[in-house]
């Protein structure tokens, strides 16, 4: 925490910190995978049409992934201006290593690897004017007519730096934007967000605007009638049901049986409409990295094509044990995705309004969770405007709904993907990136909690 300038005269330069934990290392592992974190964060939050607290953080720490024989410790150090605490860290590691099972295999990435970096970074972002974009987006929401508006922004950017035992040694530098709002008027409440890998990136004004127009619009909501409806799922909602489907896609999460997608490689999970691919890297995507956290290339992974589950995301584990080759998605522990882009469709979204005899609207929700993640069951609730849609008019506002499903029902039964899409990310539902379209799902459940 401090001010901007401290910050700026704090900025890590060089990675000598990888140097130092290599030397605490010695010769006393077979393999090791040291990745540098360092982040300058900026964020402004506002409330009741004011700025209400804004931080400045500097943070830098170092993940360190050690094997000897089929023994593995992974820990990560924060403390790093001592070199007797790396070093007294470094032999408690190494320690529990000594102590821990052995593992069914011991695989980090070999050779010396190369990166293409793809360039999309606002240098010094994490500087930029957070009261401008604050402010924009609030005057728009009130320009609607909404009577408060409430939210964040945030502005990052991050240094990687990679240092293997097989000779990668490599650093990249990424940026971020975010800002998320919410308007409110009267009892109804809209909410958008907006990101960017750049400051000019940003759309406050857009963001408040969409906001404010549904909050406008929600005015005296009822409770909807439990039962089958079609669902059209505004980005927001997509998005957070489609990161579970690419998380689900984790070899490990698969392995430990917690995904609905095992034993369903090379089959259909999905409506053929349905195609989802992980980008490494791409122009836009807040979550690109050249190398993941083993040190191996970040790549270009199909994950469903034409509703059929093409791969899994895998480290060098996963994929040794799987009898394949990573995908460059570690996780040391779990595979993750780094951005996930869904294909968008050829209907603009006032077609698939208007070819919905009775249905409902979903623009925001929150509070996913799981009954049974082997199965897929889960229940999110709506959260802000939400409509009934009758005879292709949205007719209704409605509150206090809950949808409750299963992932591969729910993928299976889209019926209609929009041309529209938007990058979404968001602190409460949406941690992993998603460019998301609406989804238009036939015949979902919808409860109305008491």
């Amino acid at each position: 925490m401090g001010d901007e300038s401290n910050l700026a005269s704090n900025r890590i330069t060089t990675d000598v910190y990888l140097d130092k934990v290599v030397r605490a290392l010695g010769d006393r592992v077979d393999q090791y995978s040291l990745l540098q974190v360092e982040s300058r964060e900026s964020m402004l939050r506002f409330a009741n049409n004011e700025a209400t607290t804004v931080n400045y953080g500097h943070t830098a720490a170092v993940q360190v992934y050690i094997t000897k024989g089929k023994k593995k410790a992974l820990g990560v150090i924060s403390e790093l201006s001592n070199d007797v605490i790396i070093s007294t860290y470094i032999e408690q590691l190494i320690e529990a290593m000594r102590l821990s099972k052995r593992a069914d295999v011991s695989t980090l990435p070999g050779g010396r690897h190369r990166f293409h970096v793809l360039k999309d970074l606002d240098a010094g972002i994490s500087n930029g004017d957070m009261f401008s974009m604050a402010k924009q987006g609030m005057d728009a929401c009130l320009e609607v007519g909404s009577e408060r508006a409430a939210g964040s922004v945030m502005m990052e950017d991050t240094r990687f730096s990679i240092l293997t035992s097989s000779g990668t040694r490599a650093t990249e530098e990424r940026s971020s934007a975010m800002l998320s709002i919410r308007a409110i008027k009267n009892r109804g409440s809209g909410a958008a967000v907006s990101i960017s890998t750049h400051l000019n990136g940003l759309d406050p004004v857009t963001a408040g605007k969409t906001a404010a127009i549904n909050a406008k619009k929600s005015q005296d909501p009822v409770k909807v009638e439990p039962g089958i409806y079609d669902v059209l799922l505004a980005p927001s909602v997509s998005a957070s049901l489609i990161q579970l489907f690419g998380s689900a896609a984790s070899a490990f999460s698969v392995e430990a049986g917690l995904s609905f997608l095992a034993g369903k490689l090379g089959k259909h999970t999905a409506s053929e409409l349905f195609n989802l691919v992980d980008y490494g890297q791409i122009k836009g995507g807040i979550g690109s990295r050249a190398f993941d956290d083993e040190g191996s290339p970040t790549e270009i992974t199909s994950i469903v094509k034409d509703g059929i589950l093409t791969h899994y995301l895998h480290n060098s584990t996963t994929a040794e044990k799987a009898n394949t080759v990573s995908t460059g998605n570690a996780g040391i522990i779990d595979p993750s995705p780094w951005n996930l882009v869904a294909e968008g469709g050829s209907e603009p979204v006032d077609h698939i309004i208007g070819s919905i005899k009775k249905g409902i609207l979903l623009t925001n929700n929150w509070y996913t969770r799981f009954q049974n993640y082997r199965t897929g069951e889960f229940s999110t609730l709506a959260r802000d405007a939400a409509f009934i849609i009758f005879n292709g008019e949205i007719a209704q506002s409605i509150h206090g709904s809950r949808l409750s499903d299963d992932l591969p029902r729910l993928f299976e039964s889209i019926k209609s993907i929009s041309k529209e899409r938007a990058w979404i990310k968001w602190w409460g539902e949406v941690t992993i990136p998603v460019l998301a379209p609406y989804l238009l799902i036939k015949g979902s459940r919808i409860t109305t909690p008491t």
